[in-house]
C-alpha cells in the first residue's frame, strides 16, 4: 500500500508540472527515486532540464534499484511461498486480463480495418476557405 502511494502521488503532481515543468515541486518530483521514473520523462518532453538534475535523477534511480535487490533487507525467515498472493489472486488477475482481451482487442481490429480502409471520419477542425468555398464565397 505505501509503495502505491507513492506511485500515485506522481500521478496526482503530473498537473501541476505539466502546467510549469520547472517549478520546484516538478524538480523536487522528478529527483525523488520513486517518481523519477514517471516525472523526469514527463519534463523531459516538456522542455529541456539541466543535465546535472538528470544525472541525478538516474543515479538515485539505479541506488534504489540496487538498494531493493540487496536480499538482506528481507527477513531471512520469509519464504517466496509466504510473501506470494494466494491462488485465487492470480486466478482473478487472468481472468480479468482475458476478459479485457475480448472486449477491447475486437475493437481496436475494427478501428484499424477502418483507418486502412479510410472509412473514419477526419480529425480537426475544418479549414476555413473550405467552409467558405462550399457557401459559395471565392
Amino acid at each position: 500500500m505505501p509503495v502505491m502511494l507513492m506511485l500515485i502521488s506522481s500521478v496526482i503532481f503530473m498537473g501541476p508540472i505539466v502546467t510549469n515543468p520547472g517549478s520546484t515541486v516538478a524538480r523536487v518530483m522528478s529527483l525523488l527515486p520513486f517518481s523519477a521514473p514517471i516525472i523526469m520523462p514527463l519534463r523531459l518532453a516538456l522542455g529541456s532540464v539541466p543535465w546535472y538534475e538528470l544525472t541525478i535523477s538516474l543515479v538515485g534511480v539505479l541506488l534504489a534499484w540496487g538498494v531493493a535487490q540487496w536480499d538482506y533487507l528481507l527477513p531471512e525467515s520469509l519464504t517466496v511461498s509466504a510473501a506470494a498472493a494466494p491462488s485465487g489472486t492470480i486466478t482473478a488477475v487472468l481472468v480479468a486480463t482475458a476478459l479485457a482481451a475480448v472486449l477491447i482487442v475486437p475493437g481496436f481490429v475494427l478501428l484499424y480495418v477502418l483507418d486502412q480502409k479510410s472509412l473514419l471520419p477526419e480529425e480537426g477542425m475544418p479549414d476555413p476557405a473550405d467552409d467558405a468555398q462550399r457557401a459559395g464565397h471565392p
